[in-house]
């Protein structure tokens, strides 16, 4: 309450110092409870027939990981965080690329999966690489911001289209990896 006004939408406007006797409180004050990061450094090299793969993040504390489970938990294959407390989320995910023996260009995309569907409606960049001997490297990123319920599930899927691929992916990833690993902050923003 401000003075005698007991609208909650006023805002307090103070030049100087402010003296607040009680507890001041927000559902966001400790932001950095609410952000989390997981990550999986390394080369990852894909076999002949693989058409996707579900980013893993492997890492342990001190491989820059930072954890909240009484908002989300990651599956037991590092490749699946389910919500535990509803809310508005951001997942925003990047990888390094590498055209390690493929001899034209691929198009690559990290694309989110939200409760087992592969959706357009969701932010995913693409990247081009070249000729596996020039230009043969890149970043990719995918990112959600939406409303999840408790349960809800997201992962993040890379795939592919080689050379004249048209406007399908799911391209054969043999020839290509990861290269640097994958990396996935967490932003739990509120409902």
């Amino acid at each position: 309450r401000i003075g005698d006004n007991n609208t909650p939408t006023e805002i307090l406007d103070v030049n100087g110092n402010a003296l607040i006797s009680g507890e001041l409180t927000a559902s966001l004050i400790n932001s950095h409870q609410n952000w989390m990061r997981f990550a999986s450094p390394g080369f990852t090299a894909f076999a002949t027939g693989i058409t996707f793969y579900d980013l893993r993040y492997t890492s342990t504390g001190s491989d820059g990981v930072k954890t909240n489970t009484s908002l989300i938990t990651i599956n037991t294959n590092s490749d699946e965080f389910t919500i535990v407390k509803a809310g508005y989320y951001r997942f925003f995910s990047q990888c390094g690329v590498y055209n390690n023996t493929y001899t034209d260009r691929v198009t690559w995309r990290v694309q989110p999966v939200v409760n087992g569907s592969q959706s357009n409606n969701y932010s995913h960049l693409f990247c081009y690489t070249r000729h596996n001997q020039f230009g043969n490297r890149g970043t990719v990123n995918g990112e959600v911001l939406r409303l999840f319920a408790v349960g809800d599930t997201v992962r993040m899927r890379l795939d592919v289209g080689k050379a004249s691929f048209g406007s399908n992916f799911g391209s054969d990833m043999g020839s290509l990896a990861i290269n640097g690993g994958a990396y996935i902050e967490i932003n739990y923003l509120g409902n």
